[in-house]
């Protein structure tokens, strides 16, 4: 990876951290804060990072990953899937998980799916009004 990929990918990983983490910081995820932000300055300074700071990144993306994204979002997702617009509704998925297209698409077949079995065509077209 080369060094604008990194510094992407770290700005992505503090974004991530300060949204998932904006209803309740405890010490533990100030430190972790804190630590991207640390890494981001060293970055700047130093061009390299250890394995073991790759790593710890890693396990932080994984661990403030499983939090569910901006509600928003999931608002405009599921607007698209509903007025028939699964491509765009896919890539929002591919931005809000940062998942593959595989996963993205057969995720977002399910929720069509549930949704056409929850709601008939006629309860459809009048959430879409």
């Amino acid at each position: 990876m080369n060094d604008s990929t990194i510094t992407a990918k770290f700005e992505k990983l503090k974004y991530r951290m300060t949204f998932a983490t904006s209803k309740s910081q405890s010490e533990r995820e100030l430190c972790d804060i804190m630590w991207v932000k640390n890494i981001l300055d060293v970055k700047a300074i130093r061009n390299d990072l250890t394995h073991k700071e790759l790593f710890v990144a890693n396990r932080m993306w994984r661990r403030y990953s499983k939090n569910p994204p901006v509600e928003t979002d999931r608002a405009y997702m599921l607007e698209c899937i509903l007025s028939n617009r699964k491509i765009q509704a896919i890539k929002e998925y591919r931005k809000m998980y940062d998942c593959d297209l595989r996963k993205a698409k057969s995720s977002i077949e399910y929720e069509i799916s549930k949704i056409r079995s929850h709601y008939s065509t006629q309860q459809l077209i009048q959430l879409l009004k």
